[in-house]
Formats: C-alpha cells, sequence, structure tokens
C-alpha cells in the first residue's frame, strides 16, 4: 500500500496544488474484507486517473460511477469510493480558479459532479492513462502527468483572481474575519465577491470555509484520537463542539464521533495508514 502527497515542479504550482497517489494491490493475498472509503468533502478540484482496476464511486442517491480517467468538481456530500485488486489513483489537486481556467468551465458546473475525463479534456487523458499503466515508479508517474498538464497549461492564458487568491487564502485557517471584508479586499460588492467564488470554486464562500475548517477538524482527529471535541472545534476555527457537530452532520450526514468510526474502517487503516 503507498499513499503519498507530492508537491508539483515550479512552472506548475500556481496551477497545481499537489498530486496525491494512492495505491493498494491485493492480487498475490486477498485484503481487506472492506474496500470502501467513506470520502468526506473537501475543498478541492481533481483530475484523477486510474489506469488499473477503476474506483466504483456511489452518491448519497446510490448513483454508481466507474471512470478510468475522471474529472470532479468541489464535493459538498458524502461519497462512498470502493476499491479493486489493484487499485492505482492518481489525482491532481488544482489550485482555487486554476480548474475554471484550464477546463474553461464554471466550476459549479462541476459540483458534486464526477464526470468522464474524455468529455471534458478529450481523448489525450486516454493515453496518459495507459502511459501510467506502463510506468516502473511513481517518480516516472509524476513525470508523465506533468509533461500532460504543461501542455496543458501551455494553451491557456490564466492570471490569478483576486478571489482565487481570497480561497487559497481560506485555505490556511486564516483569521476570522467576515465575508463582507474579503469583498472590500476583491474590490466587489458582497454579492459580486459570492456570484464569482462560486464561478471560480463551485461553492459559496460560506461554505469553502466551512468546509476548509471540518478537513481540519477530521486531520486533528485523526493524527490525535484522544482529543478532546471542544479542543478539535476551537483549534479549526469553530464556536463549540456544537458547531463543528452542525457542520459534520451538514456534509457528511454524520456526527464526528460516528465519522471517525467510519474513517477507522478505511482500507488504509488495515495496513497502518491514515490521511495526517
Amino acid at each position: 500500500m503507498f499513499l503519498t502527497h507530492v508537491l508539483p515542479g515550479d512552472f506548475l504550482k500556481p496551477y497545481i496544488r499537489f498530486y496525491r497517489i494512492i495505491h493498494f494491490d491485493f492480487r498475490s493475498s486477498p485484503g481487506p474484507e472492506n474496500r470502501v472509503k467513506y470520502y468526506r468533502p473537501r475543498v478541492e478540484h481533481c483530475l484523477q486517473f486510474t489506469p488499473f482496476d477503476r474506483e466504483r464511486v456511489d452518491y448519497e442517491d446510490k448513483k454508481t460511477i466507474c471512470q478510468s480517467a475522471a474529472v470532479f468538481g468541489q464535493q459538498t456530500v458524502l461519497s462512498q469510493r470502493s476499491l479493486g485488486d489493484h487499485f492505482l489513483n492518481f489525482q491532481v489537486v488544482f489550485q482555487p480558479g486554476a480548474f475554471t481556467s484550464l477546463f474553461r468551465a464554471s466550476a459549479d458546473e462541476f459540483t458534486n459532479q464526477y464526470r468522464d475525463a474524455r468529455d471534458v479534456l478529450g481523448t489525450e487523458v486516454v493515453g496518459i492513462n495507459e502511459q501510467l499503466a506502463a510506468c516502473t515508479s511513481y517518480d516516472a508517474m509524476v513525470k508523465t502527468v506533468e509533461r500532460y498538464l504543461s501542455r496543458l497549461v501551455n494553451r491557456t492564458r490564466w492570471k490569478i483572481h483576486p478571489v482565487s487568491a481570497i480561497a487559497a487564502e481560506f485555505q490556511y485557517l486564516q483569521p476570522v474575519r467576515s465575508l463582507e471584508w474579503y469583498a472590500n479586499q476583491a474590490n466587489l460588492s458582497f454579492r459580486q465577491f459570492d456570484r464569482t467564488f462560486k464561478y471560480l470554486t463551485g461553492i459559496a464562500p460560506k461554505d469553502y470555509r466551512n468546509l476548509v475548517r471540518l478537513d481540519h477538524a477530521y486531520l486533528l482527529k485523526n493524527r490525535d484520537p484522544g482529543k478532546d471535541g471542544l479542543s478539535i472545534a476551537l483549534e479549526s476555527g469553530f464556536y463549540d463542539y456544537q458547531h463543528l457537530a452542525k457542520v459534520y452532520k451538514r456534509y457528511t450526514g454524520y456526527g464526528p464521533g460516528e465519522f471517525y468510526k467510519l474513517e477507522k474502517r478505511a482500507p488504509e487503516r488495515n495496513f497502518g495508514h491514515y490521511e495526517k
């Protein structure tokens, strides 16, 4: 089992936050009986390559999707992702706003969507999947994907929008300021700020900030399971534990404790790994 984040090369850093590589190979042994990962909403737009066995994605409405190369926008609901015997997932996680420019579409068109990448980027992505399957190292995979992304970026004229920069700032639990303050910083009315934020990220700024805080709370619990709920809530930017629980319930359908029990059943836990 292999799970890591890799930073992009300097040329791609304005567009790409990181690459996430997840690799499970159960072909030589049965592997864990449970191969379902409850995938929480997080502030991400991704291009995903799955060169071997495809993952199955189930949403709350029981919709099942399997794609060898997929594009998914901002998720605000819980999904269940099931692994095959040989599962390699290479995710390109974009910087805020870059997704909109590179794909030439409003990010909110992709919210809670998991779409065939060929419909968005053309058939070239099929060849990238084939090249990844032939790679003999993870470094070679990164180089393969970066060559493709560099071609994609070179076809695009993109400047960082002030609202994209604000969304990036939100990712780091910035000091608590009102959303109206950020609208003023972008020289926009609040209505314009809200509309532009949705166009660039797929969701409203309030939801974006809530998901950043939820993600921080989730990772804190993983790193320190014995940490009390109130401390986790306050360190993650919530007013109190009740506020944290309300946000958890809204976006996952579960309370913090219930969701942690689901997380403990994740396939990577069988190998001693977990998201940090």
